[in-house]
């Protein structure tokens, strides 16, 4: 074998092995593509977690705020709150307006008119509310007329959180 031939025969070989190797990052970098992928789709869920725990804690806060004026004996404050949270009211909102009952009036979220007759309803647990008083459709469980107060406090089981 010449020289020349042995020259080529290990550049041939050289070559091949290269072409190996280049398959081997080209793959490595196909894996790291779907890894990058994984992980991306992987934050989107954690997002997704975070959005939903964030809205559980304050549905679990909201809840408190009533917990604590109903404790307190304060049923007046309890339904302003509870018609808030099932209106969709920010906790903030909420804890201002329960805690200064001027707050209410003055933010444009009327009190709830205490001699009509979803006032019993909603204080006995939002029981027996008639069907003409529900939504007419699931999208759109608040239903507020225009004089203030809260004519219907029903829900569907896919309107589960208050906010």
């Amino acid at each position: 074998m010449t020289r020349q031939q042995d020259y080529q025969r290990r550049l041939d070989k050289s070559r091949a092995e290269n072409d190996d190797l280049a398959l081997v990052v080209r793959s490595q970098g196909d894996k790291n593509d779907r890894l990058n992928l994984l992980m991306r789709t992987q934050g989107v869920e954690n997002d997704r977690l975070s959005l939903l725990l964030g809205d559980r804690d304050k549905e679990i806060s909201a809840y408190k705020l009533l917990l604590s004026k109903l404790r307190e004996g304060n049923e007046e404050e309890a339904i302003r709150v509870l018609a808030m949270m099932r209106s969709g009211y920010s906790m903030e909102q909420m804890s201002s307006s329960a805690e200064n009952s001027v707050g209410v009036a003055s933010s444009g979220i009327a009190p709830p008119d205490i001699d009509h007759p979803d006032h019993a309803s909603i204080s006995q647990g939002l029981a027996d509310v008639s069907p003409e008083q529900q939504p007419s459709s699931n999208n759109s469980p608040r239903n507020v007329s225009t004089t203030g107060y809260v004519r219907s406090m029903t829900y569907s089981h896919a309107d589960r959180s208050p906010f």
